[in-house]
C-alpha cells in the first residue's frame, strides 16, 4: 500500500483534518450532538467525544433549521446525523487553523437520541 493511502486511511479512522483539496476529502457518516448559540455551531462526535466547530456552508443551513425546530432549550444538544468531512479552517477567534466539520448532506435530527445512551427514558 502506498504511503499516501496509508495516510488517508489513518486520517479517516482518526477523524483528523486531511490537508488536501476539498474534492479529494472522503465524505464520511457522522453521528453526534449539535449545539447552536450566538451564531456559533458546535458538533460533538459520539464515536470520539471530540468537539468541532461547524462550517456554515454546504448543507449546514438545513441542519440548523432542523435543530432550531427540534430544540426545547436554547443551546441544548440535539443528536444529528449527516455526511461530511473535517478540514482545517481559520479559527473564529485568534489566528491559525482548527479542525472544522463541513456538513455535505444533512440527514436528520433525532430529539430522543443521545450519544452512547440511546433513547431518553
Amino acid at each position: 500500500m502506498s504511503s499516501w493511502r496509508i495516510f488517508l486511511v489513518l486520517a479517516v479512522f482518526a477523524l483528523e483534518p486531511i490537508p488536501i483539496a476539498y474534492g479529494q476529502v472522503p465524505v464520511l457518516p457522522f453521528t453526534g450532538e449539535m449545539r447552536y448559540m450566538a451564531d456559533a455551531a458546535l458538533f460533538t462526535d459520539c464515536r470520539t467525544g471530540r468537539t468541532y466547530p461547524i462550517a456554515m456552508e454546504a448543507d449546514y443551513l438545513k441542519m440548523e433549521r432542523a435543530y432550531l425546530k427540534a430544540v426545547v432549550e436554547p443551546g441544548a444538544p440535539q443528536y444529528v446525523t449527516f455526511e461530511g468531512f473535517i478540514v482545517p479552517k481559520p479559527k473564529m477567534e485568534g489566528e491559525g487553523l482548527e479542525p472544522t466539520v463541513v456538513v455535505e448532506r444533512f440527514i436528520n435530527v433525532w430529539p430522543e437520541e443521545k450519544c452512547g445512551r440511546g433513547p431518553e427514558k
